[in-house]
C-alpha cells in the first residue's frame, strides 16, 4: 500500500486546475504514518506515474500497487497543482466569481471529497449549482447525485432526475448513466427498464464503464433487453478492461458458475484478485467464499477469514455475517463469542436477511454464549427487554426482526 486515498480526475477538474489533460491519480487524502506520508506525498497531488509507468486512470495505480510485494520500494511522480488547499481555492474561487463554470466545479469538487480540506456537502452542492447554472455538464451530475443521496441537500429523486437529465442533455456520460438507474428502479421518473437499457447503451457507446457493466447486467438479467450470457460477456469484458471492479467481479462469477463460458475456478480467483485489489468488497467476499471452499485456491479458512475482515471492514454484510460464524466456530480464528456477538449484531443492522433468518429459525446451531451476548447488544440498544439467558424465544426473535427492519 502507499497510503493514499485517490479519485479519477474529471475534465472539468483538469481544466480548472490548469492542467493539460485529466490523466493520474488525484490524491484526496494521505493516511497518517503510511509510506505515501514518508514519501512527502499530500492531498491534492496527482499521481501520473509509478516506477516509470504512466498513470493513465486512476485504477492503474491501487492496481500495480496491489500486484507489489510488500516492502518494495518505488518512485512515483506527480503533479502538484498547489501547495495548500488555501492558495488553490483563493485561485479557484477568484475565477469562478468571474463566470468560469470549471473553476466552480472544481472547488465543489474537492469540498465534497475532503480534498485537503473538511468534506462539505452543503457547501460542494452550492458551487455545483453555480456551475450547473451556466450548462457545466458534470456539475449537473455531481448536483443530481447529492439529491439522490440527500447530502448536502435534501433528499429528492425528482431533483436528482432533474439535474441527471440536464446533464445527460449536454451529454454527460455520468449524467447519462445515472438517469438511466433512475429509470431501472423508478426512483424520480416511471420505472422503464427498456429506457434504462437504452440510456446505458448510449453511454456505454461513448466509452463509460459503468454503464458498460450495467448494460452487462441487464443482458444477464433479460431487464430491458432479451437475455443474452454472451451479449452480457462482451459488455462485462469491456468495462473489466477499463477497470471497472464491479465488472471484474461479476466475470469472476460468471468463471465460477460455467455461465457463458466454460467453468474455469482458477481464472475466477484471478478476477476476483484483481478486483479486491481495487478494493471491491464484492470481490473480497468472493475470494474469501473460494479460500473457504477450496476452490480455484488452496482451502484455508485463515485467508477465507482475512478476505472476510477486509470486506466487512467496508460495509458487506455477507462478511460480516461470516465472520460472526468464524468466531462462533473457531474457522481461521480462536473461538470469541463476544466477537462474533459483534459481527452478527453489526450485519442485523446492515439488514442482512440470510443472518435474520439464521438467527430466527437456526440460533440453536450457535453456541450459547454467543447468543447471550447478542441478547445483550440488542438490550444496550434498547429493542430487547428480555432475559440474557441465550434461550431465543419468541422476544428474542421479535427484537432481531426489529433490529433488521427498524421502520417496520
Amino acid at each position: 500500500m502507499l497510503g493514499v486515498r485517490i479519485a479519477a480526475v474529471p475534465a472539468p477538474l483538469a481544466n480548472g486546475l490548469g492542467l493539460a489533460d485529466a490523466k493520474g491519480a488525484f490524491v484526496t487524502e494521505v493516511v497518517p504514518n503510511s509510506p505515501g506520508q514518508s514519501a512527502g506525498i499530500r492531498a491534492l497531488d496527482i499521481v501520473v506515474a509509478l516506477d516509470g509507468q504512466d498513470i493513465e486512470k486512476m485504477w492503474q495505480l491501487p492496481q500495480r500497487v496491489g500486484a507489489m510485494t510488500p516492502g518494495t520500494e518505488v518512485s512515483v511522480a506527480m503533479r502538484r497543482p498547489a501547495e495548500s488547499f488555501t492558495e488553490l481555492s483563493d485561485r479557484l474561487r477568484e475565477r469562478a466569481d468571474k463566470g468560469d463554470a470549471d473553476a466552480a466545479f472544481s472547488l465543489g469538487w474537492l469540498i465534497e471529497n475532503g480534498a485537503g480540506t473538511a468534506k462539505n456537502d452543503e457547501e460542494a452542492a452550492r458551487w455545483y449549482r453555480k456551475a450547473a447554472d451556466q450548462a457545466q455538464a458534470e456539475a449537473a451530475y455531481r448536483l443530481g447525485t447529492l439529491y439522490a443521496a440527500g447530502r448536502g441537500v435534501s433528499k429528492d429523486a425528482a431533483e436528482a432526475v432533474n439535474w441527471y437529465r440536464r446533464g445527460a442533455d449536454k451529454n454527460s456520460v455520468n449524467a447519462i448513466t445515472s438517469f438511466a438507474l433512475m429509470y431501472e428502479i423508478g426512483a424520480g421518473v416511471p420505472k422503464d427498464e427498456l429506457e434504462a437499457s437504452r440510456l446505458y447503451r448510449k453511454a456505454a457507446d461513448q466509452g463509460d464503464p459503468n454503464a458498460m457493466y450495467q448494460l452487462g447486467k441487464m443482458y444477464l438479467d433479460g431487464r430491458g433487453v432479451p437475455n443474452d450470457d454472451a451479449e452480457a460477456i462482451i459488455w462485462m469484458r469491456k468495462a473489466a478492461d477499463d477497470g471497472n471492479s464491479n465488472a471484474l467481479t461479476a466475470l469472476g462469477v460468471m468463471y465460477e458458475q460455467g455461465r457463458g463460458v466454460f467453468n474455469d475456478d482458477h481464472e475466477a480467483v484471478r478476477l476476483y484478485r484483481e478486483a479486491a485489489d481495487l478494493n471491491n468488497p464484492w470481490a473480497m467476499y468472493s475470494l474469501a467464499r473460494m479460500h473457504d471452499n477450496g476452490r480455484g485456491v488452496s482451502k484455508d479458512e485463515t485467508e477465507a477469514f482475512r478476505w472476510y475482515r477486509k470486506a466487512a471492514d467496508l460495509g458487506d454484510s455477507d462478511s460480516m455475517y461470516q465472520l460472526g460464524r468464524a468466531y462462533n466456530d473457531g474457522l481461521g480464528t480462536e473461538k470469541n463469542a463476544s466477537a462474533a456477538a459483534d459481527w452478527i449484531f453489526k450485519a442485523l443492522q446492515a439488514h442482512n436477511s440470510f443472518t435474520v433468518k439464521e438467527m430466527t429459525t437456526n440460533a440453536d446451531a450457535w453456541d450459547k454464549e454467543f447468543r447471550r451476548e447478542l441478547q445483550k447488544r440488542m438490550q444496550q440498544a434498547g429493542g430487547y427487554d428480555g432475559k440474557i439467558d441465550g434461550s431465543f424465544g419468541a422476544g428474542t426473535k421479535k427484537a432481531i426482526e426489529a433490529l433488521a427492519n427498524p421502520d417496520q
